[in-house]
């Protein structure tokens, strides 16, 4: 896959993750899709390491494809390593309460590109 086309990507996310949480917070409504209304504290959890892993490293990432910087391959695996982190709790969490069967699907999605840029020889 092309540089730019993973920075794209990259940048795509972090943005997508921001809109997100603003939908999140500005529709209260919508959180059902991802939890159970009980468990608001579960999702509030997220808050940081989903600006972390989502919203700031992928914009390192980007950048550093970008500019082709050489040990770029290392923070897409750590992001890679946080988004299979949250596929499995998502899935763990909707096996238990059968809530959040959306936030399950979207984060399993979220492993294919990250993966194939580390399997692929850049």
């Amino acid at each position: 896959m092309r540089p730019k086309i993973l920075a794209l990507y990259f940048f795509g996310v972090s943005f997508l993750t921001l809109a997100w949480w603003a939908l999140i917070f500005s529709f209260p409504h919508v959180q059902r899709l991802f939890f159970r209304s009980s468990d608001r504290d579960w999702l509030l959890a997220f808050l940081l390491p989903d600006f972390i892993i989502y919203s700031t490293l992928p914009v390192i990432i980007g950048t550093m494809l970008l500019t082709g910087r050489a040990k770029v391959q290392i923070l897409i695996a750590a992001h890679l390593g946080g988004a299979i982190y949250a596929a499995l709790f998502t899935w763990m969490y909707f096996g238990l309460t059968q809530a959040g069967f959306l936030g399950a699907v979207l984060m399993s999605v979220s492993l294919i590109i990250p993966a194939y840029a580390l399997v692929e020889k850049q």
